[in-house]
Order: C-alpha cells, then sequence, then structure tokens
C-alpha cells in the first residue's frame, strides 16, 4: 500500500526525483548538486542545518522525510539566523520552510512531537497530514498558508497555539481532534471555513464566528432530530455538526459545546 501511494505521490510529478539516505548536518555538505531537484526523499537523520538548506538553496517542490529522525542540534547556523539556539530532536524546527514558496507538498516522520514556531509560514501547502505522534503545534506555524484548503489537527495534539493557522484564506474546512486542552488566540482566523468538525471538549464557537453565528446553543449530548437555524435553514445533526441545507446548497456548521 505505501509503494502504491508513494507511486501516486509522484506520478504527477514532471520534474527530477532524487532519493538521498542522509546524517544530521550533511546535507550542504556533501549534495550541492542537488539543487535542480523539484522532488526530494530523504531518510537516515537530519538537524536544522539540514532544513536551512533545504528552505534556502533548494527549490523542492514535492519533499518526502518520513525516513527521517530529526536530531538536537545547536548553533548559530540553523534555521534561525545568527541565534546559537538549542533545536530539539523530533520537532520541525522553527522557521524551517518560512516563505518557501516552493514548497507544495511535504510527508512528515510519524515520529515528530512538536510543529514548532512559524514552521511553515507562507508556504505554498495544499494540504498536509499532521502525524498522531504529535502534541503540539506552534505559533504561526501556518501563518499564511494561503493555498491550505483543509486541515485535521490529530487527538493526539492537546496544544494548538496562538495564529497557527491565522491568514489562511483558502481554509474551508476543520477537524479538532479530541485532545485538544487548548487553542491559542487567533489560531484559525479564517473568513472562509464554512465546516468545523468539533471532538474536542473546548467550545470553540469564538473563532469560527462566520460558522457558528445562526448556531443556537445545543445540547450535544442530545442533539434535536431536525434544527432550524436563525435564517429559517433546515439542519440535520451529523458527527458534531449541522448539515444545513438553502436550497440545492448543503453547508456545515459546528454544534456549540
Amino acid at each position: 500500500m505505501k509503494k502504491f501511494i508513494m507511486f501516486f505521490f509522484f506520478l504527477l510529478i514532471p520534474l527530477t526525483v532524487e532519493s538521498l539516505e542522509i546524517s544530521s548536518g550533511s546535507l550542504n555538505q556533501n549534495y550541492s548538486g542537488i539543487k535542480n531537484v523539484s522532488s526530494l526523499i530523504l531518510t537516515g537523520t537530519m538537524d536544522a542545518r539540514d532544513f536551512r538548506f533545504i528552505r534556502d538553496s533548494l527549490q523542492v517542490n514535492y519533499l518526502d522525510i518520513s525516513g527521517i529522525t530529526i536530531t538536537q542540534w545547536s548553533g548559530k547556523y540553523g534555521t534561525i539566523s545568527n541565534c546559537n539556539i538549542l533545536y530539539p530532536a523530533n520537532t520541525i524546527p522553527q522557521g524551517a520552510f518560512e516563505i518557501d514558496t516552493n514548497l507544495l507538498s511535504i510527508i512528515l516522520p510519524n515520529n515528530i512531537l512538536v510543529i514548532d514556531t512559524q514552521a511553515f509560514e507562507g508556504t505554498s501547502l495544499t494540504s498536509i497530514i499532521i502525524p498522531e505522534s504529535v502534541k503540539s503545534i506552534g505559533v504561526s506555524s501556518f501563518l499564511d498558508c494561503n493555498s491550505l484548503t483543509s486541515i485535521s489537527i490529530p487527538n493526539s495534539v492537546t496544544s494548538v497555539k496562538g495564529a497557527a493557522f491565522m491568514h489562511c484564506y483558502s481554509l474551508q474546512s476543520v477537524v479538532l481532534g479530541s485532545g485538544l486542552t487548548s487553542i491559542g488566540s487567533s489560531a484559525f482566523n479564517s473568513d472562509n471555513v464554512v465546516s468545523v468538525v468539533n471532538n474536542s471538549s473546548l467550545n470553540v464557537t469564538n473563532l469560527f464566528p462566520d460558522v457558528t453565528s445562526d448556531i443556537k446553543e445545543v445540547n450535544v449530548s442530545a442533539p434535536p432530530k431536525i434544527y432550524y437555524d436563525l435564517r429559517g435553514n433546515r439542519c440535520i445533526p451529523e458527527k458534531g455538526v449541522y448539515i444545513c441545507i438553502q436550497g440545492n446548497v448543503t453547508t456545515k456548521v459546528l454544534i456549540n459545546k
């Protein structure tokens, strides 16, 4: 099954594909000849220095690091310029792909714990699968990802920091996992979200005002079989949202908790 997925993943890619096994900090030193590849598969280990090289020196559109283990590193030449800081293991480093508009798609390792501050800010990602291992999504980690259309927060995530998905103007669908205990200010500041599935115990009405503006408080444990919003549209509860029908248009709106 994985081979089929990978085949399909690269079937639509017309440009150069390169597959490399690397060790932490070696990408810039030993593989400078890959600067023209559009699709890159990496295995082995890597740290903040390698992320910086990909971001600043390559023009990769499709990146597969599912076979990578991210190791700890401390120094000035990581993803944050001229700052001597510690980059933790099993973490997508802060600023890892910041403003890398070449990046369209990425497959992440299933052992990462944190997506750090501004990790994917300003990229051209259209979608991303966040692994079930992730516990925290950092401040502004997906800020200004204007091509991102949907996001599903896995049940493993306990915290989504402020502005994490702010100004993602194409974002229409959001799924919130059951493990969420905190969501920061303006984490989902987007006017175009039309579908929200909230599996957490948090009240997120204020985060999606346009989605929930027509929905009254209801008893989630026993929602009515049929509900009419303030505009008189007929709505039916289904898996944490109401399916609302207005003429020939069907939309989903959040059931408040």
